[in-house]
């Protein structure tokens, strides 16, 4: 840029004196508007080169990478595997197995709480979303989980996760439910009243207590009264009729 600006200055002077050495002794327009034209990018073109070295001109700012860098780390969620298990539940548990035909699938829970489901096609299958995991082995009741290097494998009886330090591998098993305890009987229970004891005393069909208390000329209940069963008077039975008693009513029928 420096030599440029010195030709730019030798073509300026140049100028100059040709429109000095003009036949009529004045400037023509022409080279008078030429001449401020290279005056001008000759201050334009020094001021740039005197406030700002070259070296240290950039026309974008540097831009974060950090997105890309997640982007390209190794699986869809991989970033979210924790370094190392919480304090109170372990970095995976087993929810259960299936088999169906030659197909072998487990279902596991990550300590965020999400379910993933990994079909056992190999030996070793990286879990889904967590491939710096993966399951080695599986035996229907149990599944052992390989850990990276750098999650420290952490057992949990609890959860049925026991781990091989030596290997910084975790064997999940089945955990069984304690059993429910039948409900204990009250000591103390409440004593029946005197009408609990009377429902209690009545016979299972209906129709034949009606019938008992009308017998025995004792007064309807007040469960009864709703429904009142008619009684004929022997006194009002007329020659060749008798009375036929049911729970719902007499009624005469010929002799």
């Amino acid at each position: 840029m420096v030599v440029k600006l010195r030709e730019i200055t030798k073509l300026s002077i140049s100028t100059k004196n040709k429109v000095e050495m003009s036949a009529n002794g004045r400037a023509q327009p022409e080279f008078v508007a030429v001449a401020g034209c290279l005056s001008a990018l000759l201050w334009l073109g020094a001021s740039a080169v005197q406030g700002q070295d070259s070296s240290d001109f950039a026309l974008f700012e540097p831009v974060d990478s950090a997105g890309n860098a997640a982007r390209s780390a190794p699986g869809r969620r991989g970033a979210r595997a924790t370094a190392d298990a919480t304090a109170s539940e372990a970095e995976f548990s087993l929810i259960g197995s299936a088999r169906i035909g030659s197909q072998t699938s487990v279902m596991l829970r990550h300590v965020s709480g999400e379910k993933v489901r990994v079909s056992l096609e190999r030996s070793r299958m990286p879990i889904p979303g967590y491939e710096q995991y993966a399951v080695v082995g599986s035996d229907g009741d149990s599944v052992s989980i390989q850990y990276p290097q750098s999650v420290a494998c952490v057992g949990f009886a609890s959860q049925g996760v026991s781990c091989d330090a030596s290997r910084n591998i975790a064997t999940l098993s089945l955990t069984a439910a304690k059993a429910i305890l039948p409900g204990q009987t009250r000591a103390e229970t409440a004593q029946p009243d005197s009408e609990q004891e009377e429902e209690r005393s009545i016979q299972a069909n209906p129709f034949e207590a009606l019938r008992n208390r009308a017998q025995n000329g004792e007064p309807p209940s007040e469960r009864s009264g709703r429904f009142q069963p008619r009684r004929i008077d022997p006194a009002d039975v007329p020659p060749g009729m008798r009375v036929v008693s049911t729970p719902f009513g007499d009624r005469l029928v010929e002799e």
